[in-house]
């Protein structure tokens, strides 16, 4: 079962980045709705730290994250949208929903870098992702992730956030009504006030939460060092598309990025003109929206209905 609880910081600053590009940037001037943002590039990933700690069992959530990653990818974000379209371009919702959107722009870009690289299991794949987010924050910000609380960029104000979950249960019970049953709007309530627990949970600067536990933090914690491997592909080795070894590449992780980062330029900028669009009270055209989201898989980065599953990887990190 696919649990992953990464990429945190990677995340926000892609955002933001699309977020600068797009001109879209006094959006989150609030440092309050700035949190807000963060918490909605974070993507679907919140429902995987609901009862996150390894030794509680929170399947029905996981599922539910799973299947937000895999299907009705496109559907579930211009739902979102049309949930927001009608508000202030600095309401809460609109502000997590742009962040949410951005979540999926990297993730359906790198994920097959990071999938073929860290190989099925799921600490594997957090081990390789902690490690990931520990080097991109280095070259982007020049900040050690080991000795920066993530939980203080994530930290909201309880009023703020009181419609996002309303509005997330919503669509995952038209999109996905048997994964839903068992996930309720309490459990998304409790999923983002876990995320921010998890986040003070895991930042362990010496290795004290780590010893307690008799390493069972192992995977959530970022470190100081890892092995000098060539996690970013720098070095632009061949790597394949997890869904067939007949798609090969070369791309690092900054290829992948800027690639992303034209899509997700184009894609807010084509939103930013519909929201204007309906402000202004007029009618607004979705089609160029819906062809740049298309219904793409977080994880393979190919159509949802492609029925492409990741079935080739090849492990970094053991």
């Amino acid at each position: 079962m696919r649990m992953y609880m990464p990429f945190v910081w990677t995340h926000i600053i892609f955002g933001e980045e699309l977020l600068q590009k797009s001109g879209l940037s006094s959006i989150i001037e609030d440092p309050r709705l700035k949190q807000i943002f963060n918490l909605g590039c974070q993507g679907p990933d919140v429902l995987f730290y609901h009862n996150y700690l390894p030794w509680r069992n929170s399947r029905f959530a996981t599922e539910l994250g799973n299947m937000m990653h895999a299907k009705e990818c496109g559907p579930f974000i211009l739902q979102l949208i049309n949930e927001v379209k009608n508000r202030s371009i600095k309401d809460p919702a609109l502000i997590y929903t742009i962040g949410f959107i951005t979540h999926h722009i990297l993730d359906r870009t790198m994920h097959p870098f990071v999938f073929y690289h860290s190989g099925f299991t799921p600490l594997m794949h957090q081990r390789f992702e902690i490690i990931m987010d520990t080097l991109i924050v280095k070259a982007k910000l020049g900040i050690d992730t080991w000795r920066t609380p993530t939980w203080k960029l994530l930290a909201y104000e309880k009023s703020l956030l009181k419609e996002i979950p309303v509005i997330m249960h919503k669509i995952a019970k038209q999109l996905y009504p048997e994964h839903s049953k068992h996930v309720q709007l309490q459990e998304w309530r409790d999923s983002y006030r876990q995320m921010i627990q998890a986040q003070k949970i895991f930042h362990d600067p010496h290795g004290i939460k780590m010893k307690l536990t008799f390493g069972l933090l192992e995977p959530y914690v970022y470190k100081r060092t890892n092995a000098p491997l060539d996690y970013l592909n720098e070095q632009h080795a061949e790597w394949n598309c997890p869904t067939s070894l007949a798609e090969k590449h070369t791309d690092s992780i900054w290829d992948l990025w800027d690639k992303a980062r034209l899509e997700g330029v184009e894609i807010l900028i084509e939103l930013s003109r519909i929201l204007k669009t309906i402000q202004q009270n007029k009618s607004a055209n979705f089609n160029r929206l819906i062809e740049l989201l298309g219904n793409i898989s977080y994880d393979s980065g190919k159509p949802c209905d492609s029925s492409l599953e990741i079935i080739h990887v090849k492990s970094m990190i053991g």
